[in-house]
């Protein structure tokens, strides 16, 4: 089971209230057909900033309680030993909302709702809500990808932040933190900007999928999601630098997308 948590505000995005998953159904679709059941809360509409993860964290019990009925049409989550086999996405303010949720439930159980197995975070931005970036008190149990971007530098500094609060718990072999580098080699380029796990244009010179959705949203929150459950896909999914992490294919004339970069 997948818990996918959307950016802040979606009306930003172009929606009238924050709770469509249309801007992100391409990724949502490919972490479907990749076998994951995904969960979508509605997390922040008409909420305040410290109402998210208490909202996030009801939704997902709920979910998993609905998932779990055996009611027609609805497919039960893989239980294993350590439990119902969760991992968690996000974009934006979902993707800190994602490690905020995996350190309440750290800290704080909820019955029914397990620590999430692994967290693929890309552009984690709490924006101006004063919301805290020390995540120290999260689960050393939990691989963790974070992924921001060259030309988003409030994103820089609060993963950097992020990043430095992790390092002391979580095993350098269970995290990996990577940065999307601008490309403007061909067209539609590649801009490393806060919004490119969007599909809907917005602040961003496409309008639909692109290699930084194949390359980068999609190859690493499956492959981060197969390699904590399966043991598989490790090489891009927590791949610390491998080639095919990093890779980006190439132009249509045969010239490399420029590389993920691999922060050490």
């Amino acid at each position: 089971m997948a818990l996918f948590l959307h950016g802040y505000l979606l009306p930003d995005e172009g929606y009238p209230k924050g709770d469509s998953p249309e801007n992100y159904i391409q990724w949502i679709s490919h972490i479907v057909r990749n076998g994951y059941t995904v969960v979508f809360p509605i997390y922040d509409y008409e909420a305040v900033p410290s109402q998210f993860a208490p909202n996030i964290i009801s939704s997902l019990q709920s979910a998993l309680v609905l998932l779990q009925s055996g009611s027609p049409g609805l497919v039960s989550p893989l239980i294993d030993t350590r439990g119902v086999q969760t991992v968690f996405t996000g974009h934006s303010m979902g993707a800190y909302e994602a490690l905020a949720v995996a350190q309440e439930l750290t800290l704080s159980p909820v019955s029914g709702v397990p620590v999430p197995r692994a967290i693929a975070a890309f552009e984690p931005e709490p924006a101006k809500t004063g919301l805290s970036t020390d995540f120290s008190h999260i689960s050393p149990g939990i691989d963790v990808v974070i992924v921001d971007a060259d030309q988003d530098p409030n994103a820089i500094t609060n993963d950097t932040a992020i990043w430095n609060s992790i390092t002391p718990v979580i095993p350098s072999l269970n995290r990996d933190f990577l940065e999307v580098v601008t490309d403007s080699h061909g067209v539609p380029n590649q801009i490393g900007n806060h919004w490119y796990p969007d599909t809907n244009g917005l602040n961003d010179d496409d309008t639909g999928v692109d290699d930084r959705d194949y390359n980068v949203t999609w190859k690493l929150s499956v492959g981060l999601f197969n390699c904590a459950l399966t043991g598989t896909d490790c090489s891009f999914g927590l791949g610390h630098g491998d080639f095919d992490q990093l890779n980006m294919g190439n132009w249509s004339d045969g010239t490399p997308v420029t590389p993920l970069q691999f922060q050490p």
